[in-house]
């Protein structure tokens, strides 16, 4: 539910009878630990401090954050490639622009 990255997209996976794609975290509650694994009848005997309310919580507000971040950082690099992009082509404009210019002024940026 609400994974991201490799492999996270449904549309190449199994299409057995009864596979379905989940789709709302209320649906999802039923695979959380407490449920699925009946995780609060035995988890506690493994000294390893947990809470089956917070493992639910947590794991659905990082889904939501690493939805929102990922979002955000293709969005970034969307308006960073843009920026590279055009300073690139000023860049190599001005260099157009210097060599026609002045050879020696070309030669001179060349060998700094």
């Amino acid at each position: 539910y609400q994974n991201s990255g490799a492999g996270a997209g449904t549309s190449s996976r199994v299409t057995w009878e009864g596979y379905k794609v989940i789709t709302s975290a209320t649906e999802a509650q039923a695979f959380a630990p407490g449920n699925f694994i009946a995780g609060s009848s035995w988890l506690g005997s493994t000294s390893f401090p947990f809470s089956l309310a917070w493992v639910t919580l947590v794991g659905e507000l990082l889904g939501r954050l690493l939805l929102s971040l990922s979002s955000e950082l293709s969005r970034l690099a969307s308006l960073l490639t843009n920026f590279l992009d055009r300073s690139v082509a000023a860049l190599s404009s001005l260099l157009v622009g210097l060599r026609q210019a002045s050879p020696l002024v070309f030669a001179h940026l060349a060998g700094l």
